[in-house]
């Protein structure tokens, strides 16, 4: 069996530099462009099954992979992203300067971080 994992594509806020976490924006036009890349990639993998997050930049992802497979996307709700807390919405640049001890942690995956108001990474 193999378990293959992607990223949805990308969103205007993402793009900019914003933390999502659980904001639901929708793909942007490159970000649906590089779904399709990834369906065209995927097409022929043998798929079985494509699942997703609730967000719409997820379920769009994979609607697009799980068509060209001839599938239909199960969405999970345990697949959300993790809650970002007062960081989401915000830009990571305005947090590395207001926090950089804390976005430090945060850029260095440190299981010991939480976000503020929100989860930890671990």
């Amino acid at each position: 069996m193999r378990i293959w994992l992607a990223r949805h594509g990308v969103t205007d806020e993402n793009t900019a530099g914003g933390i999502l976490g659980r904001r639901d924006p929708p793909l942007s036009d490159a970000g649906v462009a590089q779904a399709e890349v990834l369906a065209a990639r995927m097409r022929g993998a043998g798929l079985t099954a494509v699942w997703s997050s609730p967000l719409r930049r997820a379920q769009r992802t994979a609607e697009l992979v799980a068509e060209a497979a001839g599938l239909v996307p199960v969405v999970l709700d345990d697949l959300a992203e993790s809650d970002r807390g007062d960081w989401e919405g915000r830009l990571v640049a305005d947090l590395a300067r207001e926090s950089p001890e804390l976005h430090a942690a945060f850029v260095a995956g440190d299981p010991a971080f939480r976000f503020p108001g929100g989860e930890s990474l671990a």
